[in-house]
């Protein structure tokens, strides 16, 4: 098992009040999307445009703190995919997980993860080093 992580610090920089704004658009876009998607006949045409808006908010943030967001979208890429093979997995055993499931409660908004956020109930460090994790998934 492995014991000792190396790389150091995954993020290079904060968010900026901008980049908060337009992350919490983004997550909003994404409970969009998966009520869409949970729809017993999702409308492709509905998830396209949904897709559309959440990679425009990407490039915005992208162009506004890159730093920060091009490391998100590194960790989004490989931690995501490893989440979703992971959330793949249970589904194939009848275990119910999916993305944004903690351990006392399961399905949270990801609308949420900006407001608890600014009311000081998560971390920067959540921001940073688990949301890739849901998101990517």
């Amino acid at each position: 098992m492995q014991t000792s992580w190396s790389g150091g610090e995954r993020f290079y920089g904060e968010l900026t009040s901008e980049d908060l704004n337009l992350l919490d658009q983004q997550l909003n876009l994404f409970d969009k999307a998966r009520e869409e998607i949970n729809k017993k006949a999702p409308n492709r045409e509905v998830l396209i445009e949904i897709s559309r808006q959440i990679l425009d908010i990407a490039n915005k943030r992208e162009e506004i703190n890159p730093n920060y967001v091009i490391k998100e979208h590194m960790m989004e890429t490989v931690e995501g995919t490893a989440t979703f093979m992971g959330i793949l997995a249970s589904q194939s055993v009848g275990y119910d997980y999916g993305p944004m499931c903690f351990d006392n409660v399961k399905d949270v908004p990801f609308s949420d993860v900006v407001p608890f956020y600014r009311n000081k109930k998560l971390s920067e460090g959540f921001l940073r080093d688990r949301l890739p994790y849901e998101t990517g998934a």
